[in-house]
């Protein structure tokens, strides 16, 4: 019989509660498993949306290769609202718009917003809505800065920090 290793080289603070080293037993041989022998059947194709008509015209859900979203020019469709709102000189509905999305969206929408704020000519837009994610709450902020960091947007990141911790 072999002596447990972990038994070996446990400390012992004094001799008043010395163990017994732990023995390890191994059996004989080796367990062996039962195997099923039966054929198995086939599984069913699964069921497509395709083979719905109604689903088809409306052309969703999009294919897996193409990924969930429908890739239209911008992706984020407000950004062609607050062009057209611009253009009209609303600027406070502008900026009502970019400081809601800038607190409730969700961190992985970030770039996607400003990418296509960018996209419609709105830089401006684009550095007031990154300005509006920086006044989230600390510990949100700081996992937006990693998030954006480890998209190497780094530019982005570093906007998002200077709203949350202002220069001296």
């Amino acid at each position: 019989m072999a002596v447990h290793k972990a038994a070996q080289l446990r400390p012992q603070a004094s001799n008043d509660y010395a163990e017994e080293p732990t023995t390890l037993s191994l059996p004989a041989e080796p367990a062996t498993e039962t195997v099923r022998t039966e054929e198995m059947q086939p599984l069913a194709a699964p069921a497509t949306l395709d083979a719905d008509p109604s689903v088809a015209k409306l052309g969703v859900p999009v294919p897996p290769s193409e990924g969930d979203r429908r890739h239209s020019a911008p992706e984020w469709a407000a950004a062609t609202e607050l062009a057209r709102y611009a253009e009209e000189g609303k600027m406070n509905d502008v900026r009502v718009i970019l400081h809601h999305a800038g607190m409730t969206v969700a961190i992985t929408e970030i770039p996607l917003i400003v990418d296509s704020c960018r996209a419609v000519g709105l830089n401006d837009a684009a550095d007031t809505f990154l300005h509006f994610v920086g006044l989230r709450p600390v510990e949100e902020v700081l996992r937006i800065v990693r998030y954006l960091l480890s998209l190497k947007r780094y530019t982005d990141a570093d906007a998002v920090a200077q709203t949350a911790v202002p220069a001296a």
